[in-house]
């Protein structure tokens, strides 16, 4: 099914970029029509969501979206910047939640309640799989709205 082939898409592209993260960078910066592999992954994509319903020109910009969502997600993964030393990110970790917890809790309740998640190690793999189900929900929503 093109959900399934799309998803696999967008999972092989995030892992790509965790594994390399300078490649969220020069994906924004490639001249998309001359390079090859590029334009065979934005085919198959295009290939996709126009089988999901979508015309050309929308396809195009979920697969856009797909695209810099994929980018987001590695960009702004849990825990501290990668620039933080490892040896430094337990005190990173609890001078974030410290600086949360000072906040008035009348005035920002959830944000005080959210600094307690710096008590655990994060779950990246789980905050992946979070954010591709939530880009793909968009999708799969979008084009069964179409297809009615």
């Amino acid at each position: 099914p093109w959900e399934t082939q799309l998803r696999a898409m967008v999972e092989s592209l995030v892992t790509v970029m965790r594994a390399h993260p300078i490649l969220a960078d020069l994906l924004q910066s490639v001249e998309e029509d001359g390079a090859a592999r590029f334009s065979r992954a934005a085919n198959d994509a295009l290939t996709l969501l126009t089988r999901a319903g979508f015309d050309v020109r929308e396809a195009f910009w979920v697969a856009t979206y797909l695209l810099h969502g994929a980018i987001g997600l590695v960009a702004g993964q849990p825990d501290c910047p990668t620039v933080v030393p490892a040896d430094k990110v337990a005190e990173w970790r609890r001078q974030k939640r410290l600086k949360m917890e000072r906040l008035p809790a009348d005035q920002f309740p959830m944000v005080v309640a959210f600094a307690e998640t710096y008590n655990d190690e994060p779950d990246p793999e789980r905050y992946f799989a979070f954010g591709i189900d939530l880009l793909m929900a968009g999708v799969s929503t979008v084009a069964q709205s179409i297809r009615a």
